[in-house]
């Protein structure tokens, strides 16, 4: 296991210009968490921070056989901490499962908190399918919950329908908030009022294959660059 720990910080600290000097380990690995997500699979979840930035790394290990991911994948970390536990955007569990495809082969799901100065405000979901050697495969990252700036008296929700075992459909509302609380994320009324912005259509080629956007049903039309994403290209989401 430490082997993949210190696989992960290589490959995180091959990207930081300076490298690790002046670094110490503690700086390097705040902090692992051990996360049990199955009756065979332990999730370890190790904190990664180099140069100001900070990665959560995903790694699956089975106690029978001793095996572990060996390409960790990666979500941002720093928002997520520095919100806190007590950020109104946040639900718990952080993490928790789904079944997308109904094979009985459960996706690990990582919530992220969002955030870009004024321009973002949010939570993302990111749905990890595990497949051969514990493999670790993003199929889906669904950006749920988005505070909107323009006009900035709501957020938009996003729900998911399951279809078929390759088929989603992702429905969008605008959610009033009270303008009283627009920075701090409350007042959000999330039961009435709410407005049906349309749906998306999600497909994916089969397990452990991440879903697309197929088709885009705004009920307005301006709205669609918004539909799936505030984030640019909603190709991946």
């Amino acid at each position: 296991m430490i082997d993949e720990l210190h696989a992960a910080a290589t490959k995180l600290i091959s990207q930081v210009p300076h490298g690790a000097d002046g670094f110490t380990c503690k700086d390097l690995f705040p902090d692992v968490y051990r996360i049990s997500v199955s009756a065979r699979h332990e999730l370890f979840v190790a904190e990664i921070a180099v140069d100001g930035g900070s990665l959560y790394y995903l790694i699956l290990y089975d106690p029978a056989t001793g095996a572990v991911t060996h390409d960790p994948p990666s979500v941002d970390a720093r928002w997520t901490e520095n919100f806190g536990a007590k950020d109104p955007l946040l639900k718990k569990p952080f993490v928790s499962s789904a079944d997308l495809f109904q094979n009985h082969h459960p996706q690990i799901v990582i919530e992220e908190r969002l955030h870009n100065g004024p321009g973002v405000n949010g939570v993302a979901y990111h749905y990890f399918d595990i497949g051969p050697n514990l493999a670790l495969t993003r199929v889906l990252t669904l950006e749920a919950r988005m505070m909107a700036y323009d006009p900035p008296e709501r957020m938009f929700e996003r729900e998911l329908t399951q279809l078929s075992p390759t088929r989603l459909r992702l429905d969008t509302f605008a959610v009033p908030c009270d303008d009283s609380a627009h920075g701090k994320f409350l007042g959000c009324d999330d039961s009435a009022h709410r407005k049906e912005l349309g749906y998306a259509i999600l497909e994916s080629d089969g397990a452990n294959a991440p879903f697309h956007v197929m088709e885009q049903h705004p009920k307005d039309g301006h709205l669609k660059s918004g539909l799936v994403t505030g984030m640019g290209d909603s190709s991946r989401w």
